[in-house]
């Protein structure tokens, strides 16, 4: 990752702010004509954004904020639409993930069956008597299982918060998914 992207991952306000930079620059340009009230020239430097110049004046600093205003206006496009995708893409991998169907007659079938539709599975003194074993999937981009993860400990320790521990181990799985896309 560059640093300039680092940079702005870690101070995400500096985005938005930036956003605004054509505005006030649109302002100042508006202003110095010296034809506009004040808010005139705050409507006009909202106008730049949709395209929309109310006055034939121009000046640098105005070019500069017609610019960049489109420039912002499609990155937020860009960004709604990327979001937007994520969202349905999830939908999708979801109704993948739950379609699998095992079929079997015997205890570790429908155990293994049940595991798939509650996203983790466990070993109960299975491989070792005394070891309890959590497990959870970890999926890439497009709903793969590419690794797993697992805490194990003592029977009476780990069923004593069950739940908990279920959900820790749950969540550090689609933690590190969402971090491999």
């Amino acid at each position: 990752m560059g640093t300039i992207k680092k940079f702005f991952k870690k101070h995400r306000a500096l985005i938005y702010l930036a956003a605004l930079i054509p505005f006030f620059v649109s302002c100042y340009g508006y202003y110095i004509t010296g034809k506009f009230s004040f808010w005139e020239f705050v409507y006009a430097a909202i106008a730049v954004y949709f395209v929309n110049p109310v006055s034939e004046d121009v000046n640098a600093f105005i070019l500069f904020g017609e610019i960049t205003s489109v420039i912002v206006t499609a990155g937020i496009i860009l960004s709604v639409l990327k979001y937007a995708y994520a969202k349905i893409e999830h939908f999708f991998i979801r109704l993948k993930k739950d379609s699998t169907v095992v079929y079997t007659d015997n205890e570790l079938g429908y155990a293994l069956a049940s595991s798939l539709k509650n996203g983790y599975a466990t070993d109960n003194e299975e491989s070792e008597v005394g070891l309890f074993c959590i497990a959870a999937p970890i999926r890439d981009l497009s709903g793969t299982v590419v690794a797993a993860i697992s805490a194990s400990g003592p029977v009476h320790r780990m069923k004593e918060n069950l739940n908990r521990n279920i959900a820790f181990v749950r969540q550090t799985a689609i933690d590190i998914s969402k971090s491999l896309q």
